[in-house]
């Protein structure tokens, strides 16, 4: 769609952790760097790791320190970031998921073949869209019932609003999040960080100093075990989702704002 409101697009694979990943980080980055030529630092993520005893009913809590190496195309349309346990393909420029399956299935087969991928966990993809006051038609037109602030009084305007629905699915669970915002960048605030990485400052990390409706579709496949390697189911779950994180914005959004983003 010539209009349509997605601006970030997220995709990631998480497999068994690889010990050893920053020794095969250089060969993964000469691998990549043809299609990804800017290599940024390496940089590194705390997370707390909370181990639970439950026969002394106590909790441990540990922070973990994890690298990772994050990748850009030349004009930053496309970036990947890998690390010990998870594979990341992010993009402001995607236009269909053919074309982001063939991308992400080439950084899979080179992360399996330098880094002796053997098995994997998770699967999501996300997308973000941002949705505006058009000159056509208002972003309450542009939104089904319930995921925006009720109309009150003139005395009362809504200044900041937040719906968020949760699904379970035959791939895993769907996550539907519907935030009215106002001076705030177009990116939810748990995943800046990462976009930063290809959006540097710019394009939807610009404050919107209007209200407009950021919506956040996330759909993600999380099984209790880990699963033996095969690149093929992983792209045919990842359409899957794709497929469900689709039909769930179309539901959250109007015919009316579909049409009048299909126009040029």
């Amino acid at each position: 769609m010539p209009r349509a409101p997605l601006v970030y697009t997220v995709g990631m694979l998480e497999y068994a952790p690889v010990p050893a990943m920053a020794d095969y980080a250089p060969s993964i980055q000469e691998a990549l760097r043809r299609e990804f030529p800017e290599i940024l630092q390496k940089f590194s993520v705390k997370t707390v790791q909370i181990n639970v005893d439950t026969a002394k009913q106590t909790q441990e809590f540990r922070q973990v320190e994890a690298f990772h190496w994050s990748m850009n195309t030349p004009e930053r349309g496309w970036g990947v970031v890998f690390g010990q346990n998870r594979l990341i393909l992010q993009t402001g420029r995607y236009t269909h998921f053919g074309d982001f399956a063939d991308k992400i299935r080439r950084v899979i087969d080179v992360l399996v073949r330098e880094a002796a991928i053997t098995h994997t966990s998770n699967v999501g993809i996300r997308y973000v869209d941002n949705i505006r006051d058009m000159s056509d038609l208002t972003i309450n037109e542009q939104l089904g019932t319930g995921f925006l602030s009720p109309e009150l009084t003139e005395e009362f305007r809504p200044e900041i609003s937040r719906v968020e629905h949760i699904y379970k699915s035959s791939d895993g669970n769907l996550f539907l999040r519907c935030y009215g915002l106002q001076n705030h960048p177009g990116i939810p605030d748990d995943i800046l960080p990462m976009a930063n990485q290809i959006f540097h400052g710019q394009g939807p990390m610009t404050p919107i100093s209007e209200r407009f409706v950021l919506l956040d579709t996330d759909h993600i496949y999380n099984p209790d075990h880990l699963e033996p390697f095969d690149v093929d189911q992983v792209i045919d779950r990842l359409r899957r989702l794709h497929e469900g994180a689709s039909m769930a914005f179309r539901a959250a959004v109007t015919e009316e704002a579909i049409e009048a983003w299909g126009r040029e």
